[in-house]
């Protein structure tokens, strides 16, 4: 970010300000470099452009420190001279049990499922990627849908398993079992995006370019309720996931292990049409928040029609994030309805 001069009153103010401040003035720079491109008036100029995420920085040093890849901000994707490497990989239960495979959304990383795997499907073995662009995976691009179900496919294999999806994780499911019908034998769409209306896209998009960052552990927790729209999400266990997922950088300031500009594509992807419902004629719970920000309301019928009497539909109080917002109600329609599907 390009050093400001700031005035007097401003310099003076608590650091957590002076931080918001910049933030928006930021992000207005880049919405008016966006604006003179869309005029045709050229290219826009450097300080026009957001801020490049300051996890970011100097991919090489930060693995050279030696942090341990839980705690570290975006790792090196690839050595120089080296390929692309695979997605981190979260595991648990018995390997020989049957196989869930659970993808995260957007700002997420693959930890999202610990508890659901730990109290619900404690007698399944649970795999859950970091996505790219996300925690410990790589950071590089493409990020769009088929880089995304490549990655997947090269790191879960060619397993029969149920595929579980939250936002843009159900959106991948979802894509996978149409790509791969032989692969998905039971799908759980957790409040998915499947597609977005463009105008919603476009606003979520354009708020995740701004930088999150935040003077402490805690202040970062008490945004999360505002930014997520929890309504009903126990403190401890937003704080328990968001401690592998929160890191402290060089100015002391915590910020999430992913990467804005892969987050940024995956709302471009969202607004692209998916595969019809038709093509995905597999068993479905879908899985909705009843206070969401998000709405199925213009897929629900036409997703009705196409599956039938293979379609389940749990709607659960609170918002979007409903492992957080409505835990116990959602593991208990995700554990019944995946006992159901497990082979005997």
């Amino acid at each position: 970010m390009r050093s400001l001069a700031l005035p007097t009153g401003l310099a003076q103010a608590p650091r957590r300000r002076v931080h918001v401040r910049l933030g928006l003035l930021a992000s207005r720079q880049g919405l008016e470099g966006l604006r003179r491109l869309q005029r045709g008036d050229g290219r826009p100029a450097p300080g026009d452009l957001p801020p490049r995420p300051r996890g970011d920085r100097d991919l090489v040093a930060r693995e050279r420190e030696g942090r341990t890849a839980d705690r570290d901000g975006p790792r090196l994707a690839r050595d120089a001279r080296g390929p692309r490497l695979t997605l981190a990989l979260h595991e648990w239960g018995d390997p020989t049990a049957s196989r869930i495979v659970c993808l995260h959304g957007v700002a997420s990383h693959g930890r999202h499922f610990a508890m659901l795997a730990e109290d619900a499907l404690d007698d399944l073995h649970v795999l859950a990627p970091d996505l790219l662009g996300h925690g410990s995976s790589p950071y590089e691009p493409p990020w769009d849908i088929e880089a995304h179900l490549d990655a997947i496919e090269e790191v879960v294999g060619d397993e029969r398993s149920a595929f579980v999806g939250h936002s843009f994780g159900g959106r991948l499911a979802f894509e996978l079992a149409a790509r791969a019908p032989d692969l998905a034998r039971r799908l759980v769409l957790l409040d998915p995006a499947i597609h977005l209306p463009p105008e919603v896209a476009l606003f979520a998009a354009e708020n995740a370019r701004r930088e999150r960052a935040y003077v402490s552990f805690e202040e970062a927790i008490e945004q999360r309720y505002v930014e997520s729209q929890l309504q009903r999400a126990p403190r401890e266990l937003v704080e328990e996931e968001l401690r592998a997922h929160l890191v402290s950088d060089d100015e002391g300031l915590y910020r999430y292990r992913y990467c804005q500009s892969a987050v940024v594509a995956a709302y471009g992807e969202m607004a692209s049409a998916p595969p019809s419902f038709e093509n995905v004629h597999v068993p479905t719970l879908l899985v909705l928040g009843k206070q969401s920000y998000l709405s199925y309301d213009h897929l629900l019928e036409a997703h009705r029609a196409a599956l039938g009497d293979l379609l389940e539909v749990v709607v659960v109080p609170g918002g979007h994030t409903v492992l957080w917002d409505a835990f116990e109600e959602t593991a208990e329609a995700v554990g019944a309805f995946l006992a159901a599907g497990v082979p005997t």
